[in-house]
Order: C-alpha cells, then sequence, then structure tokens
C-alpha cells in the first residue's frame, strides 16, 4: 500500500490542475508509510467485509433455494397407507415416483413412474420437452454406458411385479432422462406412480445384522417454483406429519446455523467498525499535531487558508482513497475467490458489493472533510515559535 500511496501522490503532484492539488499530492507521497498506518484500519475493515459478502453468498445457497424451479422429494416409506395417491392428487403442481434398486448396488438403476401426461407437465416444469412417442402402459430404456436393450424391469425390484409385462416402446432421449432425476433415469414407467408407491413398505425395517432402515430408494418427487415451496410443504406436512421432504438448496438446520455464523460476523464487522472510527480520530488528531508548524508557515508565507483546506482534503483523498480502492478490490476479489474454489452459487452478490463500496467512498469523503475541518484558518504565532 505505501508503493501505490507513493505513485498515486506523485501523479497528482505532477499533474494536478490546482496548487492545493498538486500541494496534497506532493504531501501524500512524501511520507506513504505514515500515511498506510493512518489508513490501516479501514482498509482492514473494507477487505474484511468484501471477503465476507462473498462467503455469505455462498452460505445463503445452501439454506436457501437459489434456483427458479426447486426439486422437492420425499421418502414414501415415511407416508402414511395411501399417502402417495393423496399427494399425487394435492400437490400443486405435477409429481412423479422415483424407484432405484440396492443404492449399494455397483449396478444401481433408476426408474421414474408417471403416465406420459404427468410426465410431460414434470418436463415442462424443470424447462424440458414432451417425450417423443410416449405411450401410456409401456417402458422406455436409457442408458449412457451401455445399450438400452441391457436394462430391464426386474432391475428395480419395487416396479418389477407392475411392470414386468409391460411392452417395450423405445429409448428415452439422454437429455429427457437427465431432467426426470440429477443423475438420469434408466427407465421410463409409463403407469400410475401410486400403484407403485403406495406397495412400499411403511416404517423402518430390519436390516440383515438385525439393526433398523428406512428404504429411501422409493421416492415422490415433484418440481416446484421456489415462491411455492413453502406451499408445497406444507401440504406434504398436512398429509406425513412426521416425514423428512427434501427440497434442493432447503436447510433449515443449516440455515439456523448460517444465521447464528454471519450474526457473529456481523458484530465483528461492527466492533470493527468501532475500533476503525476510534483510530481514525486518534491518528487524524496525530496528524493535524505534526502537520500544525508546516501549516502555520505556508499560512505565514502567504498561502490562503482556503487553499489549505483544499490540499489536506486532497491528501486524505490521495492516502485514504487510495488504500480503500485497492482494499476493496482485493475483498471483491477474496469473496469471489471463495464462491468460485468450491462454492454452490458463482454470481457475485452485486447488491451487497454496492453497498460496501458507497460506504467506503462516505467514509474517505468523511476523512477528507474532516482533515480539512481541522487545518488551521490563521497564523498562531506561538507555533512558528523555535527553541
Amino acid at each position: 500500500m505505501p508503493a501505490v500511496i507513493r505513485w498515486s501522490g506523485r501523479v497528482l503532484a505532477v499533474h494536478g490542475k490546482t496548487v492545493s492539488a498538486r500541494l496534497g499530492g506532493a504531501r501524500a507521497a512524501f511520507d506513504p508509510r505514515d500515511g498506510a498506518r493512518l489508513v490501516v484500519a479501514l482498509v482492514l475493515l473494507v477487505m474484511a467485509a468484501g471477503v465476507t459478502i462473498g462467503q455469505t453468498r455462498d452460505a445463503r445457497a445452501v439454506s436457501v433455494p437459489t434456483a427458479a424451479v426447486v426439486p422437492v422429494a420425499i421418502d414414501v416409506s415415511e407416508l402414511p397407507d395411501g399417502g402417495a395417491a393423496t399427494l399425487l392428487d394435492e400437490l400443486p403442481t405435477a409429481a412423479i415416483g422415483l424407484a432405484a434398486s440396492d443404492p449399494a448396488s455397483p449396478e444401481m438403476r433408476l426408474a421414474a413412474i408417471a403416465p406420459c401426461d404427468r410426465v410431460d407437465a414434470f418436463l415442462r416444469a424443470v424447462g424440458g420437452a414432451s417425450v417423443p412417442g410416449c405411450v401410456d402402459g409401456a417402458v422406455l430404456t436409457s442408458s449412457i454406458d451401455e445399450d438400452p436393450s441391457s436394462v430391464r424391469v426386474d432391475d428395480v425390484p419395487a416396479i418389477a411385479p407392475l411392470a414386468e409385462d409391460l411392452p417395450h416402446r423405445g429409448v428415452l432421449p439422454e437429455n429427457v432422462a437427465g431432467l426426470l432425476a440429477e443423475s438420469g433415469v434408466d427407465l421410463l414407467v409409463t403407469i400410475d406412480p401410486a400403484a407403485v408407491l403406495d406397495a412400499v413398505a411403511r416404517g423402518p425395517v430390519v436390516t440383515e445384522a438385525g439393526g433398523t432402515a428406512y428404504a429411501t430408494n422409493v421416492q415422490l418427487v415433484t418440481a416446484v417454483p421456489s415462491a411455492d415451496v413453502a406451499a408445497t410443504l406444507a401440504s406434504i406436512y398436512g398429509t406425513a406429519p412426521y416425514s423428512q421432504p427434501t427440497a434442493t438448496g432447503l436447510d433449515p438446520d443449516s440455515g439456523r446455523n448460517i444465521a447464528m455464523i454471519n450474526g457473529f460476523v456481523r458484530l465483528g464487522l461492527l466492533l470493527g467498525t468501532v475500533m476503525t472510527v476510534l483510530a481514525l480520530a486518534v491518528a487524524l488528531a496525530d496528524r493535524a499535531t505534526t502537520r500544525r508548524r508546516p501549516d502555520m508557515s505556508l499560512l505565514a508565507a502567504g498561502v490562503d487558508a482556503s487553499t489549505l483546506r483544499a490540499a489536506h482534503r486532497w491528501e486524505s483523498l490521495t492516502t485514504l482513497g487510495t488504500g480503500a480502492s485497492l482494499a476493496l478490490l482485493c475483498g471483491v476479489l477474496g469473496g469471489l475467490a471463495w464462491q468460485y474454489a468450491g462454492g454452490l452459487v458463482r454470481e457475485p452478490d452485486w447488491r451487497s458489493i454496492a453497498v460496501l463500496a458507497a460506504l467506503t467512498v462516505a467514509a474517505v469523503v468523511g476523512v477528507a472533510v474532516t482533515t480539512a475541518a481541522m487545518a488551521p484558518r490563521d497564523v498562531d504565532i506561538e507555533s512558528l515559535r523555535t527553541t
């Protein structure tokens, strides 16, 4: 920072349009290290705030839905008897069933279950087109890495009893398979999903080791506009009060933890702001004391008081403005680096960045006005005495 302050001061001293601008630039460039110590508190605060903007922007992404359409899923083992059929009728948006083979299997299969009209409605909700050649009561297969004909209905035990005699009616396009589930589906079975979902055993099952586990490989999934997530969750809780539906990007527990952490971050920034104001007040008072004798000499030599005050403003703007601009740039880039290094959301929080920039400018202008007000207006003979 001292090197940047020295450079900007020299540029102003050479190219300044007024005497006060050139004088202020020369003063800033004369002792840039002292000027850097003057503004270090504000510079650190601005940089920390810039990094924090990126961190909190990324943190909110795990607790607040960020996409226009949010997939909401619920394990059907958590629904009461007949709960799947009830939800399929009550949910405001199209819902489909997803059934998988054993997730621990090296050849896990995933099947989507819904008649053609529900599939088309679901695809429209997530921004896709209808399934070409779709007919109800059939099976369409999709496989990216192998021959689609090698994927069989009995690979997914939950649908095997109801779909093993259904005819095969073609191949599901890869882009459609990817829209029906995050990792894509291997099968599309165009039958009423309620018949499959309500046949799944409710509650926990006993494992081979004698423990209890819930079946998580059969789900009811719906695509909901982000504004309707709360209403959709309320409908699910109305049918299954003790269920635990998941919404991508919505994690209330994480949200509470993040809110607490952000509260401590804001408290730290508030305390830092108070300390910065105190540090600036002390530094400005010390600067006014050290500048008093040279200022008196200039006044005694005939320099106008308004020119001297303007020189103080230019010196502060050069020193503090340079440091604050550098801190703002580094802080914003640091926050973006946080997001891009491993964050969920890479879109900058432009509103917060704009607020930080406005507050930084206000602080720089406020300090410049204060330093100008502290400049002497009349010659004090006592200040010119030498021992």
